[in-house]
C-alpha cells in the first residue's frame, strides 16, 4: 500500500501471480487504507474470487511497471468493474481503484497489471508458517 520509493519489497525476488497459491496473503505497508486496513496488517486474498466495485482488491503489476511506481503493486478499493477480455483473453482499458486516506482515485492501464485478486480478510498466525483469516465483513 505504500509509495515509499527505497519500498524493500522491490529487492526481493518477483513472484508472477500464476506461481501464488489460489489463497495467499500479502503484508500491508502505508496508511493509504486506513482505518479499514492498518499499516503492517497481513492481507489475506484469493485469486479464484471473481472482484466487484466496492471490493478491495490486490492488484500485481508488471516487473517494469513495478519499477516504474517503486512498488510491486496496490491494495485498493476496486471504483469500476474490471475491463472486459479482448478475442485473445487479454484485458484491455483501465483498472480504476480508490484509496481511502487521503481519498484519490488512480485509473491503471492494463498492460501495467498481472492479476487483481480479491482480498477475503485479514490473516492471522497461528504458528510457524500456518495462518488463518479472519472474512472481511461486507461494508454496509
Amino acid at each position: 500500500m505504500a509509495t515509499a520509493p527505497d519500498y524493500e519489497a522491490l529487492d526481493r525476488p518477483f513472484i508472477h501471480p500464476n506461481d501464488m497459491p489460489d489463497l495467499h496473503a500479502l503484508r500491508a505497508y502505508g496508511t493509504c487504507m486506513e482505518p479499514l486496513l492498518s499499516d503492517g496488517c497481513v492481507l489475506a486474498f484469493d485469486k479464484r474470487e471473481t472482484p466487484e466495485i466496492g471490493d478491495i482488491v490486490s492488484l500485481i503489476f508488471t516487473r517494469e511497471a513495478a519499477q516504474r511506481w517503486k512498488l510491486p503493486g496496490l491494495v485498493k478499493k476496486l471504483a469500476m468493474p474490471l475491463p472486459a477480455l479482448d478475442g485473445q483473453g487479454e484485458a484491455v482499458g483501465l483498472v480504476v481503484v480508490d484509496q481511502i486516506n487521503p481519498p484519490r482515485r488512480y485509473c491503471i492501464p492494463t498492460t501495467d497489471v498481472l492479476a487483481v485478486h480479491k482480498f477475503v480478510g485479514v490473516a492471522e498466525s497461528t504458528g510457524p508458517g500456518m495462518a488463518r483469516y479472519r472474512p472481511q465483513a461486507k461494508e454496509a
